[in-house]
């Protein structure tokens, strides 16, 4: 039996440096569940790498919980960063960028109890205007195989609710599917939402293949025997 498992696109999850023109603003006290509405104006700090402006919120996480933070604003291309420190440097830091209309979405999972600080980010210098930052955690959900059989294709959705692996916590669904000796295979995973990753997984667990962008365009496709 093996499973291909398709993740989200990295672009939520690419590590992000940056310098700032002129010194780090204090970061602004945001609770789990809050919904905080604000304004980027020209009053707000810049990466020096853009010029483009920004402001920070700190969350404190409890241990064991996936945190997601959700950008939207109708006046500026949202851009996200998470981490423990969003300084000049923003080490180990998760990125998420949307669409004026559309949200920035970045999701990690905090092993133990901890102050995260999330980056509210224009994409471009001179973008001015109103957002709204939503931060949430919950117990993120073990990752479970749903049945696929040779030749059947699906159509799914990856959320915020589903199961998170791998080093960079990417939203996962996986499948099962089941091959008898010599078979050969072709899976393919396509999406116009992100960039599709597979992964095909042996019965002991053990990767025995992954993929990127071998399909069309930034879809994923396998082949195996």
């Amino acid at each position: 039996q093996a499973i291909a498992q398709p993740a989200r696109a990295v672009q939520n999850n690419a590590p992000m440096t940056a310098t700032t023109s002129n010194s780090a603003p204090a970061s602004r006290s945001i609770t789990l569940g809050q919904t905080v509405t604000g304004t980027i104006g020209p009053e707000d700090a810049k990466l020096e790498s853009d010029n483009s402006s920004y402001e920070v919120y700190r969350v404190q996480i409890p241990a064991g919980r996936r945190v997601t933070a959700t950008l939207t604003s109708s006046a500026f291309q949202p851009v996200l960063a998470m981490g423990p420190n969003v300084d000049e440097q923003c080490e180990d830091c998760l990125t998420g960028s949307g669409e004026t209309n559309k949200a920035a979405v970045v999701s990690r999972v905090m092993e133990e109890a901890g102050t995260l600080e999330v980056r509210v980010n224009t994409m471009s210098e001179g973008e001015r205007g109103p957002f709204t930052l939503t931060v949430v955690a919950n117990v993120p959900p073990a990752l479970a195989t749903q049945p696929i059989v040779f030749g059947q294709s699906k159509t799914g959705a990856l959320t915020t609710t589903d199961a998170m692996s791998g080093d960079d916590n990417a939203l996962t669904d996986a499948y099962a599917l089941r091959l008898t000796a010599n078979q050969q295979v072709q899976i393919d995973l396509s999406s116009s939402e992100f960039d599709a990753k597979l992964e095909l997984i042996g019965p002991n667990g053990t990767k025995i293949s992954d993929d990127d962008d071998s399909g069309p365009g930034n879809n994923a496709r396998i082949r195996f025997t």
